[in-house]
């Protein structure tokens, strides 16, 4: 889980509390989140900081939980669908050996974006010519150029 979400802050760094994130199962005591975010609205300015200093001594050696790992071998891949799975949650391909490929492909909702933006999105065909396509013969890759 991002950090941001995980403790309720309102940037990465948490350095300020944001009684509008969702508390998200999972997340660092959810239990004093809603009561903060409850009683929040009638704080000032000070008092909320001073509510947040406690609560983030509490977690200061507590990092977000892994909530889900996978191993991916060649030719597999995963599908994070859904807004709030990328939004809330951390996502990497980690550096394990001599060669990785991260991809990402989206799906752009034309009517989602300002409309200043609608009119720089293109949708069109592209066909990798046959040279440059990967077979998953590791052969082509150490002999492509000769």
């Amino acid at each position: 889980m991002k950090p941001k979400y995980f403790y309720g802050a309102t940037s990465k760094k948490c350095d300020t509390y944001d009684p509008k994130q969702p508390i998200i199962p999972g997340c660092f005591e959810p239990e004093t989140r809603a009561r903060m975010n409850e009683e929040s609205a009638g704080w000032s300015e000070g008092k909320l900081a001073a509510e947040f200093k406690a609560f983030k001594k509490r977690y200061r050696k507590t990092n977000p939980p892994t909530c889900f790992e996978t191993i991916l071998r060649h030719g597999d891949f995963i599908v994070m669908q859904g807004k709030p799975l990328q939004k809330y949650f951390e996502h990497q391909i980690a550096n394990l050996g001599d060669i990785r490929f991260a991809f990402t492909a989206r799906h752009v909702i034309r009517e989602l974006l300002e409309a200043k933006d609608q009119d720089k999105l293109r949708y069109g065909d592209y066909t990798l010519a046959p040279a440059d396509a990967y077979t998953g013969d590791m052969d082509l890759l150490s002999n492509k150029d000769q």
